[in-house]
């Protein structure tokens, strides 16, 4: 049996009995052109029938180029929250019609200059650390804006060198709001002596969104007139965490912010090792809302993403590299908030 012919635009014209260019008015939401509703419906009820689907080489002449959108990842471990923020921005540029290719970036790789150039990307996506000279090489061979999905040691704008885009890291704003939420749900729940739980990852990225998220609770504490949060390192090993988290007790500390929820993991098995109980002596809250938490004992408090507004938010900032709309201001979305359970 041979294999069925794909349908075409004069294809469905011919079923919705409309001419092409009505076709391609509809399919494309072409602006400016005022179709009746009855025949849109008809139209889109035909494309349907036949399971209709612009061609890739199509799109890409209308658009005057590519429909692929290239994102560029250093060799970090992808956690549960990347995973779903990276499914969730397929999805959302898939729905633009674009497609969302995911190059793993390693030391000794060919330049990323000639990756863009095999794939000739409509846009390009930086998610998290990347060494200078490779971010320049790629940002010289720019045609249209990067986004920079990354964290900045600053937490403050990702430079804008020619062909990019002048926008606030998102990943900035984001794990600062939410260390924030973090905060502000102990100091409301009575605590006045916080720590911020650090996690001992050599991963430049992971270590650069540690301080983002620990000056984000010590803005909290500044801004109710409190101590500073006192830090330390958890998790690396039961004996030194045991240590870290009894020090805290003694110095008065009852609430601990982690920097993520395997860390505040950690503070619960090390409270319980220094007889401590979570919450009674110690509440804990984590960061990422991992399913883990959820059957943790207790379960473990934790401030969760919303990788669907962020992968909205970074879908905006990729229209905005191809010049279809504005820079979006991170502060326009919550990107996270608090999963109240047992820990705290």
């Amino acid at each position: 049996m041979g294999q069925r012919r794909r349908a075409t635009s004069a294809d469905v014209a011919r079923e919705a009995g409309v001419s092409r260019a009505t076709v391609s008015y509809v399919l494309n939401d072409t602006p400016g052109q005022k179709i009746p509703d009855q025949t849109r419906e008809k139209v889109l009820d035909a494309a349907r029938r036949l399971a209709y689907s612009p061609s890739p080489a199509a799109r890409a002449l209308r658009r005057g180029g590519s429909d692929v959108v290239l994102g560029v990842m250093g060799m970090t471990p992808i956690g549960t929250v990347l995973g779903y923020l990276l499914n969730s921005l397929t999805g959302k540029l898939s729905a633009e019609g674009l497609t969302f290719v995911l190059h793993l970036h390693g030391p000794g790789d060919q330049h990323l200059s000639e990756v863009r150039q095999a794939l000739s990307p409509a846009g390009v996506v930086v998610i998290g650390e990347l060494p200078e000279a490779d971010v320049d090489d790629l940002e010289r061979s720019a045609t249209t804006g990067v986004v920079h999905l990354t964290a900045t040691a600053a937490g403050a704008s990702v430079p804008a060198p020619p062909g990019t885009l002048p926008v606030r890291a998102v990943l900035d704003f984001a794990g600062r709001r939410a260390a924030q939420l973090q905060a502000e749900h102990l100091v409301h729940a009575g605590h006045s002596v916080l720590a911020f739980a650090g996690y001992d990852d050599p991963a430049v990225q992971m270590a650069t969104l540690g301080r983002l998220r620990e000056q984000g609770v010590r803005d909290v504490c500044a801004r109710h007139g409190l101590p500073e949060p006192l830090g330390g390192v958890v998790g690396t090993d039961l004996e030194g965490s045991t240590a870290v988290v009894r020090g805290w007790a003694d110095a008065g500390v009852t609430g601990v912010c982690a920097y993520n929820d395997e860390t505040a993991l950690a503070v619960v098995s090390a409270a319980e090792d220094a007889g401590l109980k979570v919450p009674g002596d110690l509440a804990v809250i984590g960061m990422d809302d991992i399913p883990s938490a959820r059957s943790a004992r207790p379960p473990l408090t934790t401030v969760g993403f919303d990788t669907d507004a962020l992968a909205v938010h970074v879908r905006a900032l990729v229209r905005a590299g191809l010049g279809q709309g504005p820079v979006p201001d991170p502060a326009d979305q919550p990107f996270a908030r608090v999963k109240v359970r047992g820990s705290t």
